[in-house]
C-alpha cells in the first residue's frame, strides 16, 4: 500500500510541475495545453493518496481498537451495575430498623441451612487373586503340560 501510493505520487509529480513530453517531436515542454488539462487531476490524485494512506494505515486501526476497548469497558461497567442492582433487597436496606412489625416477631429461616450428614454408601471391595498364584486366571508363565 505504501509503495503503491509513493510510486503514484512520484509518477504524477511531473504533471503537477507542468512537464509535458511531446513524443512526435521528441521534445519536453514546460507549459503546454496538455499540462493545463492534467494538472488539476494529478494534484487531486496526489493529495488524495497523501491523505488516504495515513488514514488507512493509522487512523482506521486506532479507531477500531478504541471501539473494541470501549465495548469491553462498557460490558464491565454494565456487569458491575447489574451486580449492584440484583443484590438482594435485604443487603441494600440498613440493618437497624426502628419500627417493629408483626413479621419481625416470627422466626426467620436461616439463609444458610445446616449441612446434612452424608448418605452412607455401601463399600464395595473388589478382590482379585494375586498374579502368579494358582487361582490367577491369566498365568504369567505357561507351564508345560
Amino acid at each position: 500500500m505504501i509503495m503503491g501510493s509513493v510510486c503514484t505520487v512520484l509518477g504524477v509529480t511531473p504533471m503537477i510541475a507542468g512537464v509535458s513530453c511531446d513524443f512526435h517531436h521528441m521534445a519536453i515542454a514546460w507549459q503546454s495545453e496538455s499540462t493545463l488539462w492534467w494538472r488539476t487531476m494529478s494534484t487531486t490524485v496526489a493529495a488524495d493518496l497523501m491523505v488516504s494512506t495515513p488514514l488507512t494505515l493509522v487512523v482506521v486501526p486506532t479507531v477500531y481498537a478504541l471501539v473494541e476497548n470501549s465495548k469491553v469497558r462498557l460490558a464491565a461497567l454494565l456487569s458491575q451495575i447489574k451486580a449492584w442492582y440484583l443484590k438482594p433487597l435485604e443487603q441494600r436496606q440498613p440493618a437497624a430498623q426502628n419500627t417493629p412489625s408483626r413479621a419481625s416477631a416470627l422466626p426467620r429461616p436461616s439463609p444458610h441451612p445446616e449441612p446434612r450428614p452424608p448418605k452412607s454408601r455401601p463399600s464395595i471391595t473388589l478382590t482379585r487373586p494375586l498374579p502368579g498364584t494358582k487361582d490367577d486366571p491369566i498365568p504369567l508363565v505357561k507351564t508345560p503340560p
